[in-house]
């Protein structure tokens, strides 16, 4: 009888030791967002334009904005009577709350007519990063003249995108 009790007694005990497990459960949740393909492009005729000017070694800045005001540094100084203007462009479906980067080169070189020495310009976009969607984007930028510049018009094209 003994025996009986013994081995009942640790049946029992498996049993509540088995009963004493309990599984608990909880949900996760997987999502994704997509977002349309934002677009950037060169409106117009719009160009970086620092106008017709007098030479001299200096600097002419133009803000990244919509109707800059230049800033002549040294004797570098206008000659003409259009306005300068700073380059522009259009984005288009760029989303909310997305952080879009802007992306262009520091500087570029603009080249004249044969046997000039190029000229340095700075660029400087309106904006670097774009968060809450926008419509446009200005680039301005900084022009050195060297004293000696030869005559002529100067040109140069460069890049800019946007990444996401």
């Amino acid at each position: 009888m003994k025996k009986i009790i013994i081995v009942l007694g640790l049946f029992l005990c498996t049993g509540v030791m088995a009963q004493a497990e309990r599984t608990v459960d909880a949900e996760g949740t997987a999502k994704a967002k997509i977002v349309k393909v934002a677009s950037i492009s060169h409106t117009g005729n719009a160009a970086l334009d620092f106008g017709t000017l007098i030479r001299g070694a200096g600097t002419v800045t133009l803000l990244a904005a919509a109707n800059p005001e230049p800033d002549y540094a040294g004797p570098v100084a206008a000659a003409g009577t259009a306005a300068p203007t700073a380059d522009h462009f259009d984005l288009v479906d760029l989303e909310n709350g997305v952080t879009y980067t802007v992306n262009i080169p520091t500087s570029v070189q603009i080249t004249g007519p044969e046997g000039a020495a190029p000229m340095v310009v700075d660029l400087v976009p309106s904006a670097t990063e774009i968060t809450n969607g926008g419509s446009e984007l200005y680039v301005g930028g900084v022009l050195h003249v060297a004293a000696d510049q030869k005559p002529g018009e100067y040109l140069a094209h460069y890049n800019v995108n946007l990444t996401y």
